[in-house]
C-alpha cells in the first residue's frame, strides 16, 4: 500500500510539473520501480502480450511469472509514467535460470 501512495504522488507530482513546464511541447516522463503484481505493471504487460499474439501468434503469458522473479536484488520491473502520471511503457529484468 506504501508503494501504490507513493506512486500516486508521484504521479501527482508528474502532472503539476507538466502543467508548469514553460515550453509548450515539454512533457516529463518519470522511471519508476514498481511490483510486478501492481494493477499498472498488469495492464502494460496484458497489452504487450496482446501486441505480442498479434505480431508473432504466441507469446510468454505475463500471468504465469511469477512477481517474485522481477524483486530486488535479482530483478526489478520497470513502469515510464508521462504526463499527468499516465503509464507509458515497462520493462523488467530477473534471472534467466
Amino acid at each position: 500500500m506504501v508503494r501504490e501512495e507513493a506512486l500516486d504522488a508521484h504521479r501527482k507530482d508528474l502532472g503539476d510539473r507538466n502543467e508548469r513546464a514553460n515550453a509548450p511541447n515539454s512533457v516529463v516522463m518519470a522511471l519508476t520501480s514498481v511490483s510486478y503484481d501492481r494493477p499498472v505493471a498488469r495492464e502494460l504487460t496484458r497489452a504487450l502480450h496482446a501486441e505480442q499474439v498479434g505480431l508473432y501468434s504466441r507469446a510468454d503469458d505475463p500471468e504465469a511469472t511469477p512477481p517474485a522473479e522481477f524483486t530486488s536484488p535479482q530483478g526489478a520491473f520497470l513502469v515510464v509514467t508521462g504526463p499527468g502520471g499516465t503509464a507509458m511503457a515497462c520493462g523488467g529484468w530477473r534471472p534467466a535460470a
